[in-house]
């Protein structure tokens, strides 16, 4: 599968690590964590949430996220997008 793919329906192995990290921080069943799942209003995320979400995914992706790109990282396929495009382009 290309990385094209990968960014266009959010599944592959990226997504697959981010929505395992969802599931873990957060509590929720996996089935709920679908990729357009929206943090807040569909999983109860509070903002504190939101901000280990994002620590999580730097860490486990080795990766620095600003804090203009992590505000619009509000679903599972935002975050997959952000990470196939920028870990491309340092690639």
């Amino acid at each position: 599968m290309s990385a094209s793919q990968i960014t266009l329906d959010a599944t592959g192995p990226t997504a697959d690590r981010v929505r395992a990290l969802i599931v873990h921080l957060i509590g929720c069943a996996p089935g709920e964590a679908s990729d357009d799942a929206l943090f807040g209003e569909d999983l109860g995320c509070d903002s504190i949430d939101q901000l280990e979400i994002v620590m999580a995914v730097e860490e486990d992706f080795r990766v620095e996220i600003n804090d203009d790109d992590a505000v619009g990282m509000t679903t599972i396929s935002a975050i997959v997008r952000w990470i196939d495009k920028n870990t491309q382009a340092a690639a």
